[in-house]
This record gives structure tokens, sequence and C-alpha cells, in this order.
């Protein structure tokens, strides 16, 4: 009989990374925690090395801060780091939705987005919130992956990770589901028509009002 080979060392932080990197998108690690080296040796069955070969990969990607003296916490937002963070994503994803516009007559592109569309405004209708968070994030995801353009998906995915916990409050309403809704909508229409001035402007004033919307709920209290 043949062994199963053992996973490498790589992969074994890629695996540990990607479950941090996870919890951290939802919600399940709070800002200012810290993350028990121990813990996840425990958790995981991997070696120190391993824990720390991924926490400080995760650090240096901006998710995790290695304070001395407590090892690995989870990065406190400022609003400054919130502003700085929507400005570079409206340049970012304005500039995907505009290329997605140009590639929309590729094979099987306008499908995936008139599927999109309508996948957006069933799950608001039916006031399926948690659905609907999740297909934010699908949305934002398939106007890069239309575009074409694997550097600009990198970037656009550096930044996204970064901002999805953050999205939580905004979008955990029935208002913020469908101000969101309908922003997607008109994004999605431009792209559709081939429109790329239209789908980059419209895209970099929904990608704006989210960030305004989410630096307003920065400075309340909690």
């Amino acid at each position: 009989m043949t062994p199963t080979p053992r996973p490498s060392r790589g992969s074994a932080v890629d695996r540990l990374a990607a479950e941090v990197l996870r919890r951290l998108r939802d919600g399940e690690l709070a800002p200012g925690q810290r993350l028990i080296e121990s813990e996840l040796v425990a958790e995981f069955g991997a070696g120190r090395s391993t824990v720390r070969e991924a926490l400080s990969r995760l650090a240096a990607e901006g998710h995790l801060v290695l304070e001395r003296n407590r090892g690995a916490v989870v990065r406190r937002m400022s609003a400054d780091d919130v502003r700085e963070l929507y400005q570079l994503r409206e340049i970012l994803e304005g500039a995907a939705a505009g290329l997605a516009a140009r590639h929309i007559d590729e094979p099987g592109h306008r499908a995936r987005m008139e599927e999109a569309l309508a996948q957006n405004r069933r799950l608001v209708d039916v006031l399926d919130l948690p659905g609907y968070i999740a297909h934010n994030e699908r949305f934002h995801a398939l106007v890069v992956e239309l575009a074409r353009s694997a550097l600009l998906a990198e970037l656009v995915g550096q930044l996204r990770t970064r901002a999805f916990r953050l999205q939580f409050r905004r979008l955990a309403t029935a208002e913020g589901a469908a101000a969101s809704a309908a922003q997607h909508d008109a994004v999605g229409k431009a792209v559709l028509a081939g429109d790329a001035e239209t789908a980059e402007r419209v895209m970099c004033e929904h990608v704006r009002a989210s960030g305004e919307d989410i630096l307003a709920r920065h400075r309340e209290p909690g």
C-alpha cells in the first residue's frame, strides 16, 4: 500500500493562515484580541514554527500586529485607516467595473452578471440579510473577475479582506441592504450595457458611500 503523503509545512501554514483569516472576516476575532500561540498549536496540531509563520504572514498583510511581550493581536483600525482603505478601494474597484463593462461580451460574462443581479434583488425582497452579506462579497468579486486583470484582482482582494469585517453593521439592516442592492443594480446595469465610463463612476460612488457610512458608524460609541 502506498502511504498517504504527509502535508508539507508550507501547506500547513497556508491552512492555518486561511482559517485565522476566515475568523477575522466573520467577526469571530475582535479588534485588539490576542491570539494565543499555545492554543493555536493545540487546536491545529501544528508546530510552533508553523503557527508563528502563519501569524507573521497575516501581520505582514496588515491583519494582525505583532506586539512585544504579547505576540499577535488583531489589528484595530483607526478612522484614518478606514478612510485610506476605502479611498484605495474606490479607485481600484471603479477601474474594475470599467474593465468589466469592456469585457461584458466575452463568453459567460453577461449571464453571470444577470444572475448576480437577480440574486441581488431576491435576497433583499425576502430580507435574507445574512444571505445578502455573503452575496455582497460575491458581487464585488464577480466584477473584479469580469475585469480580466490578475494584478487588479490581487490588489482588490487584499483590500477587501481588510474591509469585510467592517461591513457587517452596515449591511445587517434592511435599510443598509436595500441601499447597497440599489447601488449594485446600477453598477450591474452599466456593466451589462458595456458603458465603461458609467460603470466606473457608479462603482466609485457605491464604494465611497460605503466608506462614508462605515466612518460614521466608526465614530459611534461601542
